[in-house]
Formats: structure tokens, C-alpha cells, sequence
């Protein structure tokens, strides 16, 4: 039973944790060329394609206010 003490301790802090903070998606778009625009409850992404790709946003789930932007 004792080696099952970490697994259930990390369980429990993964399920308070996902109760207090809830469910989030991060995307990372690295590299020249490639964008995502939000655009009411779409957002478009030019990734290399022929055309674009356009992604709604489900009803219910918050859109981000404002991208983030870093630099290498």
C-alpha cells in the first residue's frame, strides 16, 4: 500500500487543483510564417496551408482577451 501513497496524493492535488483553477489550453505557435488571430468567437490560423484554418470557439468557454507574445 505504500507505494500507492504518492499516486493517491498527487491525485487528490490534481483534482483541488483542477476545482480551484479549472481546465486550460496554452498554444505555442513557434516558427516565421505561422500566426492565429482571434476574431469574436473564431480563431483563424495561418499555418502553412493552402488556406486557412478556422477553429470556433465553443459556447460556454471563455475566449482569451488578449494574446500573449514572447521572444526566444
Amino acid at each position: 500500500m505504500g507505494k500507492f501513497h504518492g499516486l493517491a496524493r498527487s491525485l487528490a492535488a490534481n483534482a483541488v487543483l483542477g476545482v480551484t483553477e479549472g481546465f486550460k489550453k496554452e498554444l505555442d505557435i513557434v516558427g516565421i510564417g505561422y500566426r492565429a488571430e482571434l476574431k469574436d468567437r473564431q480563431v483563424t490560423f495561418a499555418l502553412g496551408y493552402s488556406h486557412p484554418i478556422v477553429f470556433d470557439i465553443p459556447k460556454g468557454s471563455r475566449s482569451p482577451s488578449t494574446s500573449r507574445r514572447t521572444s526566444p
